[in-house]
């Protein structure tokens, strides 16, 4: 073995390729060097790239500057080495499965796909066709029933869509490996990032881990403009105690799995303000907030009016609300595509593991297996509170919300966020971010939506979710119906776009006419035009 410097340029040309290879290997205990048996090839003389040899780990300011460049240095490899560990508990038979499935079908870099010409199996080609497997079997290996099909989907788009994906994401992704140094739970994601996201953190291993985690979200807020990043404030086992509560912990596993796209501020962007002489403490613009009058834990409490004309507070029947609330409003009425049941057949609960309803009440057949859908609903509202507010509104909260607790919706934020009232002080600590029916789709900040109106969330073309409204007569459109026209000088636009790493979750293009200034949140939901339209706007502290 030997070594050698080269140099790579910041900017290659097109016409760059240098001649080596990277090794990625998993990050923990196990030496690189058990990388050495399936790829060797002794015969040959290789270059690779090996980040703990070619990086000085005792050398901060090497650090600082080559991690910043790895992904640049994968990028720029003529090949990348992927070690996942030696073989045990039949991987070779996962990894020989996913080689005979790659060979079936052909992906184009807008997600057509193909079948090969010499395919065994076409069918897989088709996003739409079920695959051959039942769903005993599905709910058996995946309580969570993700379809094959669904597999397949993220799998395309993983493979075909990185540069969209948010930075969120990455993080998220991020939790799971075994980082040695846990500043790397960020700086492992930058080389995963867009250029313009990664260009504002700089890799400082000389800073303490807390403030290197408590850097990333401000980041993130001043870059995206949105709320994002809290929904990975909510953990379970957080190792650095000292983190603000509004500032996740990298490296700990979120808490339970997140509500569904609840659109609580449509599409505005967040104002929040930092302050040096308060780092631990942020103002965060929101509006509206609830108190939480009861936190229940059976999933069909008694003495709800399930089976009366009670109303809701949006004017619905309560048992309409419960309905929609017990599943997160995953209803093909809101989601289309066929996944989900629709709210007619939902409410009626006619089935043998009804969770609600006169038959939730009978006897239930052990030997009858619940569906995928229902399986799924009750493994979401596990560990989870029933929660009431005092206005009338119900809800899942988070793990451990109490009486007392409030639930706002800040601007740029895609959920409703539950707040605990610290005492002798005006700031709040975060809990959690959950769904309450009636407070998403902007309800809160602009009122319901007209009659016969509603909000359906469709997939754009990388898989994340878009929204539009809804009506018989009018059909999809963009345009929110509470809103009304533009200001003067301002449109949409509405050439399509492809979704880029730098966009948020929730967002839409505008542009000023006269200046060329594009935004990606709608004017007619800045401050001043939420103050014009009587929406109490507030600010939070949250330490």
């Amino acid at each position: 073995m030997s070594f050698f410097t080269t140099h790579l340029p910041r900017e290659p040309e097109e016409k760059f390729s240098p001649e080596y290879e990277a090794l990625s290997y998993v990050w923990g205990s196990q030496e690189f060097s058990h990388c050495n048996s399936p790829s060797s090839r002794p015969e040959e003389n290789r270059v690779i790239w090996i980040d703990a040899l070619c990086i000085n780990q005792s050398d901060i300011e090497e650090r600082d500057a080559q991690v910043g460049r790895m992904g640049d240095i994968c990028r720029l490899a003529k090949r990348v080495v992927v070690w996942l560990g030696p073989e045990e508990n039949n991987s070779n038979i996962a990894l020989e499965t996913l080689d005979h499935l790659g060979e079936q079908v052909v992906v184009s870099s807008d997600l057509v796909t193909a079948a090969c010409p010499e395919s065994a199996e076409t069918e897989l080609a088709d996003l739409k066709k079920p695959l051959p497997w039942n769903e005993k079997a599905c709910n058996n290996v995946w309580p969570d029933f993700i379809t094959p099909s669904d597999i397949r989907d993220i799998s395309l788009q993983a493979l075909c869509t990185r540069s969209r994906s948010p930075i969120i994401e990455k993080f998220q992704g991020m939790i799971n490996k075994r980082c040695c140094d846990p500043r790397d739970y960020i700086y492992g994601a930058l080389g995963m990032a867009m250029p313009a996201f990664r260009a504002r953190i700089k890799p400082h291993y000389g800073h303490t881990v807390e403030r290197v985690h408590q850097e990333a979200p401000i980041t993130h807020i001043e870059h995206f403009k949105r709320l994002e990043v809290l929904s990975m404030c909510f953990q379970k086992d957080r190792r650095f105690d000292r983190l603000p509560s509004w500032v996740p912990d990298f490296s700990a596993q979120l808490d339970i799995s997140g509500p569904q796209e609840q659109f609580a501020a449509g599409f505005s962007r967040a104002l929040v303000q930092f302050s040096e002489s308060e780092p631990n403490i942020i103002q965060v613009a929101g509006d509206n907030y609830y108190a939480a009058l009861e936190a229940l834990r059976a999933i069909a409490p008694e003495n709800l009016g399930l089976d009366t004309t009670t109303p809701y507070p949006t004017g619905e029947p309560f048992k309409t609300a419960y309905a929609i609330t017990l599943c997160q409003d995953s209803l093909e009425d809101r989601f289309e595509g066929g996944k989900y049941p629709r709210l007619k057949t939902w409410i009626k609960q006619d089935s043998p593991n009804a969770l609600f309803g006169p038959r939730a009440k009978e006897n239930k057949d052990k030997s009858v297996i619940p569906t995928g859908y229902e399986d799924t609903i009750v493994t979401r509202c596990q560990g989870r509170p029933y929660v009431v507010t005092e206005e009338g509104y119900i809800g899942w909260g988070a793990t451990g919300t109490q009486p007392g607790d409030i639930i706002c919706v800040f601007l740029g934020s895609k959920d409703p966020i539950i707040l605990r009232p610290q005492p002798e002080s005006d700031s709040f600590t975060l809990v959690g971010n959950r769904d309450f029916y009636g407070l998403g789709d902007a309800n809160v900040l602009l009122g319901p939506l007209p009659f016969n109106w509603s909000v359906v969330v469709d997939d754009d073309t990388s898989g994340y979710c878009f929204f539009q409204f809804w009506n018989k007569k009018t059909k999809l459109t963009k345009d929110d119906p509470r809103l009304g026209a533009l200001p003067e000088g301002w449109e949409s636009v509405k050439e399509h776009r492809e979704r880029t790493g730098d966009d948020p979750f929730v967002y839409r293009w505008f542009r000023n006419v006269e200046t060329g200034e594009e935004i990606n949140w709608d004017p007619r939901m800045s401050i001043d035009a939420l103050k014009k339209r009587g929406v109490n706007i507030e600010m939070f502290s949250l330490e």
